[in-house]
């Protein structure tokens, strides 16, 4: 099998508050600390914007265990476009920032639980700092860079607002039990369906250019126009489709008789 040319991600950039943050409290305990990175990574760069302290499980000098019950409930917080990255933790100042065999063995599980990660270890007496990532099974080095992001590379945020209309058919002796099992199982599929491609709107506009997301405090969502189609040789059969909102009654018979024959007679839609 051949290698990949790269990592994923080839740089971190941390924000320089979040990075004094973990400076101040690796100075204020004797053992080490850790911290989950919150961020993004785009372009080959993973940017950190806040550091959320381990729920500790061990804690030693040398050596660090986290909780799994933090690191789950900020995974379940994070809106669209944020993730955790990886980790951040610090190292006494006789070893240095490199990693030991429990950081690889960990930076290995990560990569191996599938995704894209990154991971620094830090000193602080004196401040060094450095960045790595897996790539094909190794631990490797990669660039860091503690700083002020520029303009382009802070965050907005908006509220997507989307109504969602799913057709359901059952059988008429279905618990609700079996109902709710059905939802767990194939309500996301549905959705998107009917969400792509999604046209955005603010304050009644469409939303064409990058520029004007950035005033943007709520987006409306507009969803394919669901078009149901009950046939007449099965009661309660109903099948459905997601057409564009300008799509016309032509457009439409025509995917029905692609859809399901040329034969088929369109009374109405």
């Amino acid at each position: 099998m051949a290698k990949s040319e790269g990592p994923a991600i080839q740089e971190v950039v941390v924000e320089r508050s979040a990075f004094e943050l973990a400076i101040q409290r690796g100075l204020e305990e004797p053992t080490e600390v850790a911290f989950f990175m919150v961020g993004l990574i785009r372009k080959g760069v993973a940017y950190v914007y806040d550091l959320v302290e381990f729920d500790y499980k061990e804690r030693t000098a040398v050596s660090i265990r986290s909780g799994t019950e933090r690191k789950a409930r900020i995974g379940s917080m994070l809106p669209i476009g944020l993730q955790l990255i990886g980790n951040i933790h610090k190292h006494p100042s006789e070893i240095g920032p490199v990693p030991s065999w429990q950081d690889r063995e960990m930076f290995l599980s990560y990569a191996r639980a599938g995704g894209a990660h990154a991971f620094i270890i830090y000193t602080v007496e004196p401040v060094e700092a450095r960045a790595y990532t897996v790539h094909d099974e190794q631990v490797v080095e990669i660039g860091l860079e503690v700083r002020e992001l520029r303009e382009d590379e802070r965050l907005i945020s908006f509220q997507l607002l989307i109504p969602v209309n799913v057709r359901i058919c059952v059988q008429k002796g279905t618990s609700l039990l079996e109902l709710r099992a059905l939802l767990s199982s194939k309500l996301s599929t549905e959705v998107e369906k009917q969400i792509s491609p999604l046209k955005l709107f603010s304050g009644g506009r469409e939303v064409r250019r990058e520029e004007e997301l950035l005033s943007a405090r709520v987006l409306e969502g507009r969803p394919l126009k669901p078009v149901d189609v009950e046939v007449s040789w099965t009661p309660g059969l109903i099948y459905r489709l997601y057409v564009d909102e300008d799509a016309t009654d032509e457009d439409i018979e025509d995917i029905l008789r692609r859809a399901l024959g040329p034969d088929i007679r369109v009374v109405g839609n």
